[in-house]
């Protein structure tokens, strides 16, 4: 997992929207590939986690 970290350029806030959104879209897809597996090994904690 990454942080963000303060870019030292301006960045607009539509541009800052925009990044913020694509990187939820790919935590979001690693989330419902590791989901499968998290039931597999019966790991329910970590499945009610991913199903918030």
């Amino acid at each position: 997992m990454q942080r963000v970290t303060d870019a030292a350029e301006f960045v607009a806030a539509l541009d800052r929207l925009i990044g913020l959104l694509a990187e939820h879209q790919r935590t979001a897809a690693r989330q419902r590939e590791v989901h499968p597996v998290c039931d597999t090994q019966h790991d329910d904690a970590t499945v009610s986690l991913l199903e918030g």
